[in-house]
């Protein structure tokens, strides 16, 4: 018995017989893709921070949080792509939520989980907005509220980042906005990156 199983183990190790078909799956089990990842660095606007009395009248949650030096800058965190380089076409999404609000000034401008949008290059800002006024309304809704300027952004790997694209409010965006700020006015520029 025990002359089988010596010569049985050594026609495995010269190749003589198969090996097992377990540690043939192991072997060749392919190695798992690279995980999606990205970043949204947005101040929204700097003078709406400064005009709410500045970073500590802004609250961030939901994964955003503040950059050190200033705490005026916001990251959002990654949530998901659909992008595709080839076609300059698809949606990254991202999370988090900040609210600028000052109890002097009696409103809140709440923006959260913001999508960088492109169709054919041609990229727009969507994300959730609420404005309450006090003593007044509350809007509230989802909308591209931002059109993106034109940047054709830098490729380094599997890594496709756009380091300042201007953003201007849209129609959409004055109307969830209260006419507060008008439909082609900027806002302060975002920088971006999805890994795919």
């Amino acid at each position: 018995m025990k002359i089988r199983i010596l010569l049985a183990t050594a026609a495995v190790a010269l190749g003589l017989i198969a090996a097992p078909a377990i540690n043939q799956s192991i072997s060749s089990a392919p190695v798992a893709a690279t995980k999606a990842d990205g970043e949204l660095v947005w101040a929204g606007r700097k003078n709406l921070t400064s005009y709410v009395g500045g970073p500590e009248n802004v609250t961030v949650s939901d994964g955003a949080y503040k950059l050190p030096p200033t705490q005026d800058d916001f990251s959002w965190a990654f949530l998901s792509t659909d992008y595709n380089p080839a076609t300059k076409t698809g949606s990254i999404n991202y999370k988090g939520k900040v609210d600028w609000y000052h109890a002097g000034h009696g409103f809140h401008i709440i923006i959260s989980n913001p999508t960088i949008k492109y169709t054919n290059g041609k990229g727009e800002f969507i994300a959730d907005v609420k404005m309450p006024v006090t003593g007044g309304e509350t809007t509230e809704g989802r909308a591209a509220i931002f059109t993106l300027s034109d940047s054709a952004g830098t490729v380094e790997g599997n890594k496709y980042s756009w380091p300042s694209v201007g953003t201007t409010v849209t129609a959409e965006g004055e109307r969830l906005f209260q006419k507060w700020y008008a439909a082609g006015s900027a806002w302060d520029s975002a920088k971006y990156y999805v890994s795919l």
